[in-house]
């Protein structure tokens, strides 16, 4: 009997290994793929649901995603813009008003902040640090962040991001960051293309 249950154990440690080195392989491809670029831009429809809301609240805008650098520029319904690194997160509001978080005064803010840039750096273990990550690859793939922390998880449920590829290359589709079951905001993106650098005028909004 204690052999057996050696060898069921044994049998389940390498099915486990193999199971999370297929994970890790499928990231790698998926996250190689997306930071082939330097910088990945388009437009974005924002949806936030939550249990409050009779309907959900959507804004749409124009995105920016570089190896350490992520911008939001929200123009509709009106002008505001949220840009992240992972040292600290600057919102613009509508009015001009500029207020920075910095990742080290809010656990939450610095996780999220750490992970969006770590997978555009295409840094898979920066992400293994805080989540737990289950990838789903196939014609569609979709990539599941789940905190590791208990803190942070009774905030943040999971970020879903997820895509589709055309030919070899995996191209982005959504981001999702839950809250709950019912409170969640939901980015699709669409008009993607690239670019080599960023122009000044997106270079200011980093700055502090």
């Amino acid at each position: 009997m204690k052999s057996f249950i050696k060898h069921a154990i044994f049998t389940l440690t390498l099915m486990m290994s193999a199971t999370v080195f297929a994970q890790n392989a499928q990231l790698d491809k998926i996250l190689t793929s997306i930071t082939s670029h330097k910088i990945t831009a388009g437009d974005f429809t924002q949806e936030k649901y939550a249990s409050a809301l009779k309907k959900p609240l959507k804004s749409s805008g124009t995105f920016i995603f570089s190896q350490d650098k992520i911008l939001w520029r929200t123009l509709k319904p009106m002008k505001t813009s949220t840009a992240v690194t992972p040292d600290y997160i600057i919102q613009t509001t509508a009015s001009g008003k500029r207020s920075v978080i910095e990742s080290s005064s809010s656990e939450i803010f610095g996780t999220v902040a750490s992970a969006m840039t770590s997978i555009f750096s295409g840094d898979s273990s920066e992400i293994e640090k805080y989540f737990d990550i289950t990838v789903s690859d196939g014609q569609e793939w979709t990539i599941t962040l789940a905190p590791k922390d208990m803190t942070i998880s009774s905030a943040l449920k999971e970020i879903v991001i997820s895509g589709s590829y055309e030919g070899s290359k995996a191209r982005l589709g959504t981001f999702t960051i839950m809250q709950s079951d019912t409170d969640y905001t939901k980015y699709s993106l669409k008009n993607i293309k690239f670019k080599e650098t960023l122009s000044n005028e997106d270079e200011a909004y980093f700055i502090k």
